[in-house]
């Protein structure tokens, strides 16, 4: 966008001093015009830069004339009227009843206040004189507060907008200079700078993105190289090779050369073969034998290869798959990235590729090799466009003026034919006489003697054919009269425009204007939506399916491996997970067979802690797996997918006490999907890493804990049989390893004894009764630190046929929810609890009838610990009883409740990494993989500035465009979003405005492009409100609430949210979990919520007027697309945009006209062209005469008298291109393989195959 201007203001003088000043090209080219009068230079067209436009044809202008900032003058004449008319509008408006006043754009986050003439008065003087002082931004704020305060004074608010577009102007006109200078990051933060002043300016924002397109595009970006997949790391240097053997040999030989080692595939067949290099490294040693031996070879790890035969089957059976997603840095259009899909899918042949034309990037799962040459072409294909500056001047012709000074427009025009004999007597005329002769015959004009000049005997003509038959086509003319010292230049304005080669440059001249005071807005201000999705009162297309009791948490990905992304949520008290399919590209789903599915036992009521759900592809098929935590029965269940929607049975595997929330990745880099689980009862993370088949073991030192002080796990230990061996171990968390055991007080019953380092209990009992202890464990820290526990072993004399089975509850944290579910073995349901001794910890109770242990843990004494014993009663003729005694000591570290978890790269090494939610102590962890399935914790971990009070869910994204991974955590307690930004480094900053404000009890968080404006926005679930609110990005990580639509059916508690494409809108669409207290829930998913960015009102909202003006910029848009020409010329795409007022109006609203033409030229560089042909015309007519008497018939001839105008004005455009920089055509060859690269007969698979490779002996 370019600077807006006022009319009839002059330039600044720091404007002037900018503009480069170029010498005047050698001639003038006017090409297609549209001339009113012709046109014969006979100099050259200069326009000059300090004040004045000047043409030094003398016989058409004689004086100078001063420079005007380009407007038309009816625009200014219409917009007063407009304002004039407002004010009998709102006189309208403000007795109707008023809702809360929808503030201008830039404003539209601005608390309402309520009417203080006083201190809008104060706030309007320290407005003036912060603006005679030159401070602009505080001037605005004080206006924007003044308008606030005194929202029926248009005043006031026409003080602020037009301040705010003077802010703008020059930021945009800085922006401009510095990209001439080629200081585009200037440019961009100029541009933002003004989009920070006035959000809702579309000018500016398309401005940004092609000043931002240069920048990316000047370099080729550098592409990701592919995480996690195995690299064989052979020794460097080159070496002379002449290898002789069978296959086998040859490649051990080759191997052992460069320190690698090698196996075979078992159904390898050899054959004899000789391998002779001079000067050849690794690299190419082993592809040329490769293609000697017809075989192919895959790294397993950093020392060893595996060779097997290069055949569909065996490269389908061994080849690495992964997927990778390149930027298209340099693609601004759609049309430009559907180009570079086509040639990047024609050259690798992969038939797995995606194209995200908004977010202008490829996601292509393909072989390595593959991968690695989609990466080279595309950065090839990215090489830098060529530039070139664009000078134009725009000029506004007063053609009233122009007809009083005598210009007479032309009238005629003939063809006049000229055979070849005509022609021929023309070339051998010898004298002057006989050639006027001749012309007087051709054109019918009177031949005089010597006395007159050829020039005079030939009018202005083009020539047709030139062949056998010619023709000359006069051109119309036109007789003119300048003693009127008047100019016919009303205005003019020149710009500098920086452009690339094919991309479009655009920039606007004009200003805003108030429309009115009285408006109708779906929008603006607060209309009340009632939760109806799908009905009338809600403008999203929204649908509702139906799921179990209690949706807590869903995901979406493709579960049938068909490009379309499928639904996947947890029912909480049904213990179950829905599936729904997606039924094509209309975005509705559809249950799968088979769902609901189990996940074991249904629940009276929903856990305290929430489960979790997440997706990977765990096995070799492509298609989605599934995993799900059990919070009550401490596991997690993998589901993996049939590819038809369906799933095999769950597979549960054990997890730490109350596991909720879930990530995947690969962490430790083999190319298989791994996963973390958060445990919220013993504040720990469980990492599982996946082989590739759906089966999962813990990494090393899992689970990695967050609470890391020295504390006793173990809270109870089983009982005994009289001499009957007896094993359990005591366990400890934290501190310094290794730990030492002791019986602090007590002893342990008869035959049994304690290992000090390892806390094993063992023996055989040889006396049966309670044995009460406490023991005791010390670390080695320096000093050591110790801590001790109650416990206590029975010893029965016979096994008994009735006990309590649970063989440990966890310690539970303070302020972090707690539940736990006692079992029994034996005995007769139903059963009844309850405490026998002792009490639990503060804020915990025991059910008597489900003997489930819930609440959150408020003591605030360090350490303290709880014993008790529980006992148990069933219902058989002759009840049986149990007991059992547990000792429980809440956790006060400071990172406690673990609840919610998401992955990303955040400190830019290639690993995965962990952010998590701590609920109890309202902070977020940062865990930083190592790369084999550790992790370590970040340096300034955990993060507790920025993080609101009682966090309950995480995103991760680059929310302010400096392409680091950022965090928005919801804060339930505060009601709000914090955005922390990313230092680059892992450690966190938050954003301006962090935190801001949801509706009440925010439950969920996505992050995603909902209005595909390049910056990602944010959409958050009230669980209070039922609604979900959508805040677009506006830069620099600063988001504004745009919209809070129903989140679903009326009584429903939105409780998570996802977002993805589930239709081909080309918006991103959103999923909510919705919970209905007492009955089935339901899954609602809402289609392109970016449709209320649109300027139309979306269906079903009801208008509201509210008491404030609305600004449009009126003006000219023009956009030029260059194309650059070996022979230094240049063909200009150009698209004008005329915005102005209509003059006639629709229920007092004034209606806007919108004129557009397109034109296209090809001209040379550095010399001006002459577009001309857009006119204005206005017909103004008018009255004077006595008030009463004008209008009376008869009477008004004497007392009145009418008068007429007419302004005619015409744009006349001079558009000169001058190149800056040639595109750089550097090229280079690509190894594409040999043959048919992509093996196109072989299916490609998501992830990496599943058999495990033979080892070497």
């Amino acid at each position: 966008m370019m600077p807006t201007t006022s009319a009839a203001s002059t330039p600044s003088r720091s404007a002037i001093r900018n503009a480069e000043s170029t010498s005047c090209p050698a001639g003038l080219v006017v090409s297609q015009l549209q001339l009113p009068e012709a046109v014969y230079p006979t100099g050259t067209l200069c326009v000059n830069r300090t004040n004045s436009v000047r043409f030094p044809h003398e016989p058409l202008l004689r004086r100078k004339n001063r420079l005007f900032s380009f407007l038309q003058m009816g625009v200014l004449r219409q917009a007063s009227s407009v304002i004039v008319s407002s004010l009998f509008l709102f006189s309208q408006a403000s007795a109707q009843s008023q809702p809360p006043a929808s503030p201008s754009p830039a404003q539209g986050s601005a608390e309402r206040a309520k009417p203080d003439p006083k201190r809008a008065r104060k706030a309007a003087e320290q407005g003036e004189r912060a603006e005679a002082a030159g401070q602009l931004q505080e001037a605005l704020a004080a206006y924007e507060e003044a308008a606030r305060y005194a929202p029926e004074d248009i005043q006031l608010a026409s003080r602020a907008e037009a301040l705010r577009a003077k802010l703008v102007r020059t930021y945009a006109d800085a922006a401009e200079r510095d990209a001439l200078a080629g200081n585009l990051d200037q440019a961009t933060e100029d541009l933002g700078a003004a989009l920070a002043i006035d959000p809702a300016n579309a000018m500016v924002m398309e401005r940004l993105r092609q000043v931002k397109s240069m920048g990316d595009g000047s370099t080729p970006k550098t592409m990701p190289e592919i995480p996690g997949l195995p690299r064989l790391k052979p020794q460097e240097g080159k070496r002379n090779l002449d290898l002789r053997g069978d296959t086998k040999t040859v490649y051990e030989q080759l191997a052992s050369i460069f320190a690698v080692r090698v196996t075979f595939d078992p159904d390898l067949i050899v054959r004899n073969v000789r391998l002779s290099l001079n000067d050849a490294d690794f690299q190419n040693a082993v592809t040329i034998l490769a293609a000697e031996t017809g075989t192919f070879w895959r790294p397993v790890n950093a020392g060893l290869m595996f060779v097997a035969a290069d055949t569909p089957d065996k490269r389908r059976e061994y080849d690495l798959q992964a997927e990778q997603t390149f930027p298209l840095s340099s693609a601004v259009s759609p049309e430009d990235a559907t180009e570079v899909l086509r040639i990047v899918r024609d050259i690798t042949a992969s038939t797995h590729i995606d194209l995200d034309a908004h977010n202008h990037s490829i996601t292509m799962r393909d072989t390595p090799e593959r991968l690695a040459l989609a990466r080279a072409l595309i950065q090839q294909i990215e090489r830098a466009r060529g530039e070139l500056m664009l000078e134009m001047e725009l000029l506004e012709v007063d053609r009233n003026t122009a007809r009083k000074v005598g210009i007479e427009p032309p009238t005629s025009q003939r063809l006049v034919a000229l055979p070849p004999n005509l022609i021929n007597q023309l070339t051998q005329a010898n004298n002057l006489i006989a050639l006027q002769s001749l012309l007087a015959g051709i054109f019918g004009t009177a031949a005089t003697g010597a006395s007159a000049s050829v020039s005079s005997l030939i009018p202005p003509f083009v020539a047709i054919g030139g062949g056998k038959s010619t023709f000359l086509l006069t051109l119309p003319s036109a007789a003119a009269d300048f003693s009127d010292a008047l100019s016919l230049v009303q205005s003019g304005r020149q710009v500098l425009l920086r452009a690339q080669d094919g991309r479009p440059a655009t920039f606007f001249i004009g200003q805003r204007y108030p429309d009115t005071l009285s408006l109708l807005s779906g929008s603006l201000g607060t209309p009340a939506l009632a939760p109806n999705p799908g009905g009338a009162s809600n403008p999203f297309p929204s649908t509702p399916y139906s799921a179990g009791k209690g949706p807590a948490v869903l995901v979406a990905a493709d579960f049938r491996n068909n490009g379309s992304l499928d639904l996947a949520a947890v029912n909480e008290i049904d213990n179950s997970v829905t599936i729904l399919l997606n039924q094509g590209n209309q975005g509705t789903f559809a249950q799968a067979a088979g769902s609901p599915v189990s996940l074991g036992t249904a629940r009276v009521a929903a856990p305290a802690t929430h489960p979790g759900i997440a997706s990977a592809t765990f096995t070799n098929s492509g298609c989605q797996d599934l995993v799900a935590s059990d919070p009550l029965a401490n596991e997690v269940d993998v589901l993996v997918s049939n590819c038809d929607g369906t799933f095999q049975k769950p597979v549960a595997i054990p997890a730490g006490f109350n596991p909720t929330a879930i990530a995947t990745a690969d962490f430790n880099g083999d190319g298989k999907q791994d996963f973390a689980v958060a445990n919220e009862g013993d504040n720990s993370i469980s990492i599982f890493l996946g082989d590739g088949t759906g089966k999962f073991t813990p990494t090393t030192n899992s689970p990695f804990l967050l609470a890391r002080q020295l504390a006793i796990s173990t809270t109870t230990l089983p009982d005994g049989v009289l001499s009957t061996a007896y094993n359990a171990t005591l366990q400890s968390t934290g501190g310094t390893v290794p730990v030492t055991w002791a019986l602090a007080t007590g002893t342990l019953p008869a035959g049994l004894t304690l290992n000090p380092s390892t806390g094993a209990v063992t023996g055989t009992p040889t006396a049966a009764g309670a044995s009460p202890i406490t023991v005791k464990v010390t670390d080695s820290a320096s000093p050591p630190n110790s801590v001790t526990t109650a416990l206590s072993i029975t010893v029965n004399a016979a096994a008994p046929t009735f006990a309590i089975s649970t063989t440990s509850l966890p310690n539970g944290s303070i302020n972090a929810p707690y539940d736990q579910i006692l079992s029994v073995a034996g005995g007769t349901a139903p059963f009844t609890w309850s405490i026998a001794s002792g009490s639990l910890p503060t804020g915990l109770s025991l059910n008597a009838k489900a003997g489930e242990i819930t609440g959150t843990p408020t003591t605030a004494a360090a350490r303290a610990s709880f014993t008790f014993t529980v006992t148990v009663t069933d219902s058989s003729a002759t009840p049986l009883t149990a007991q059992k005694q547990f000792t429980l000591t809440p956790v006060t570290a400071a990172e406690r409740g673990p609840v919610a978890m998401v992955m990303n790269d955040f400190n830019s090494d290639g690993n995965q990494d962990l952010a998590i939610v701590n609920q109890a102590t309202d902070n977020v962890t940062i865990l930083l993989g190592n790369g084999d399935g550790a992790f370590t914790e970040a340096t300034g971990s955990p993060i507790s500035p920025g993080v609101g009070n009682g966090p309950v869910a995480i995103a991760a994204g680059d929310l302010n465009g400096d392409s680091k991974p950022d965090l928005a955590v919801v804060n339930q307690t505060d009601a709000t979003v914090s955005v922390l930004l990313n230092n680059g480094d892992a450690t966190f900053t938050g954003a301006t405005g962090s935190p801001f404000a949801t509706a009440a009890s925010p439950t969920g968080i996505a992050i995603a492009d909902f209005n595909q404006d390049g910056i990602p926005d944010i959409a958050v679930t009230n669980g209070a409100a039922n609604t979900f609110s959508v805040f677009v990005g506006l830069s620099r990580g600063v988001f504004s609430q745009a919209f809070q639509p129903p989140a679903g059916p009326a009584g429903s508690t939105p409780t998570a949210i996802v977002a993805g494409t589930f239709a081909t809108s080309g918006f991103p669409d959103v999923a909510i979990t919705n919970d209905v207290s007492g009955a089935a829930g339901d899954i609602t998913v809402v289609l392109s919520p970016a449709s209320l960015f649109t300027s139309g009102v979306a269906p079903g909202v009801a208008q509201q007027p509210y008491p404030a003006s609305e600004y449009v910029d009126l003006g000219l848009k023009i956009k030029a697309t260059p194309t650059l020409h070996p022979n230094s010329e240049v063909t200009l795409q150009l698209e004008f945009e005329i915005r102005a007022l209509s003059g006639s109006n629709a229920n007092g609203i004034p209606i806007l006209s919108n004129r557009t033409l397109s034109q296209t030229v090809r001209v040379k560089e550095n010399e001006p062209t002459l577009i001309t042909g857009m006119t204005d015309t206005e017909e103004t007519r008018s009255i004077v005469g006595l008030p009463g008497f004008a209008e009376v018939p008869g009477l008004r001839y004497a007392f009145s008298s009418k008068s007429q105008s007419l302004q005619d004005t015409e744009l006349i455009i001079v558009i000169t291109p001058r190149r800056l920089r040639l595109a750089d055509h550097l090229t280079r060859t690509i190894y594409a393989g040999r043959g048919d690269i992509g093996h196109s007969s072989a299916p490609a698979f998501r992830g990496t195959p599943a058999p495990t490779l033979p080892q070497p002996p």
